[in-house]
C-alpha cells in the first residue's frame, strides 16, 4: 500500500517493540482490524491479511503441525523444488522456512504460540521496507540524473546519511534477543538487504562525490582563468607605464 486508508476500522496498537533498537521501533506503526493488520514501517504500508484465499505478492504461513521439507516446499512455492538449509531456515524450537514468496513458521512445543509468529512477520516486514527505501532512493537519484539535478542528488545522497544514521541496521534486534536476531539474520541474507543498500548507497554517494568533484575543476580553471586574465592586464599596464616613464 502506498497510503493509509480510513482507518475507521483500525485500532492502534499501542504495545511497545521492545525487541528492536528503538530508532527503528520508533518508526513503526501498527493498526488492527478484526481480519487485517495495517503496518506503517519508514512510512511504507503493508496490510496483512488473515486466512486469505485471494493472491498476494508474499505469503507468510503459520502452521498449527510439524511439516516435512516437502510439504513446506509447497505450502511456499507450490512445487517440491524449495531446497530447505541453514541457508534459508531457522531450526530449534520453532522452525521459520523463508523463500522468495514469503516464510513458513511453526512452533514444535506450542502450536499457538501467535506471538513469535507476529514477531517473525514484523522482522520479514521490515526487510521488505529496506528494500523499498533503497529502490525508492535509486529511482530519486535516476530521475535527479536525467533532469540534470544536481541539488536534488545531493539531497537524495543527504537522505541516505539521515536514513542510516537513524533506521538502517544491518540487523535491527537487540543482540541479547538471539533468537529472533539469528532469525533476522536468516531473512536478511534471503532477500539481500544489506548488498542491495551498500551497493545502491555507493553508486549514489560516488555518483555526487564525481560530479561534485568535476564542478570544483571546472570553479578552479575558472579560477585560474580568470588569474591569468588579471596577471596579462597587470602585466600591460606596468609595461605601458614603463613606455610612458622612460620614452
Amino acid at each position: 500500500m502506498d497510503k493509509m486508508d480510513n482507518l475507521e476500522n483500525y485500532k492502534k496498537d499501542e504495545t511497545k517493540i521492545s525487541f528492536l533498537h528503538d530508532s527503528v521501533s520508533d518508526k513503526i506503526f501498527i493498526y488492527k482490524s478484526k481480519y487485517t493488520k495495517l503496518y506503517s514501517i519508514f512510512g511504507f504500508y503493508f496490510l496483512v491479511k488473515n486466512n486469505t484465499e485471494e493472491k498476494t505478492q508474499y505469503t507468510c504461513h503459520y502452521s498449527k503441525q510439524e511439516l516435512s521439507d516437502i510439504d513446506v516446499s509447497k505450502a511456499l512455492r507450490g512445487s517440491k523444488t524449495l531446497k530447505i538449509s541453514d541457508h534459508n531456515s531457522y531450526d530449534s524450537d520453532i522452525k521459520v522456512v523463508v523463500c522468495e514468496k514469503g516464510f513458513l513458521w511453526y512452533d514444535k512445543c506450542n502450536f499457538n504460540n501467535t506471538n513469535k509468529f507476529e514477531k517473525t512477520l514484523l522482522l520479514f516486514l521490515i526487510a521488505l521496507a529496506y528494500n523499498k527505501k533503497s529502490n525508492e532512493i535509486l529511482r530519486k537519484v535516476s530521475k535527479s540524473y536525467k533532469n540534470n539535478s544536481f541539488n536534488e542528488m545531493i539531497n537524495t545522497r543527504n537522505e541516505i546519511y539521515d536514513f542510516d544514521l537513524n533506521c538502517f541496521f544491518s540487523n535491527p534486534v537487540k543482540q541479547d534477543r538471539h533468537q529472533l536476531y539469528d532469525i533476522w539474520s536468516i531473512i536478511e541474507k534471503n532477500y539481500h538487504v544489506n548488498d542491495i543498500h551498500n551497493e545502491i548507497k555507493m553508486q549514489v554517494v560516488e555518483l555526487t562525490n564525481l560530479i561534485e568533484s568535476k564542478k570544483r575543476y571546472k570553479f578552479a580553471t575558472r579560477l585560474t582563468i580568470i588569474g591569468l586574465f588579471l596577471s596579462a592586464a597587470s602585466l600591460i599596464g606596468i609595461i605601458k607605464d614603463l613606455k610612458e616613464l622612460f620614452g
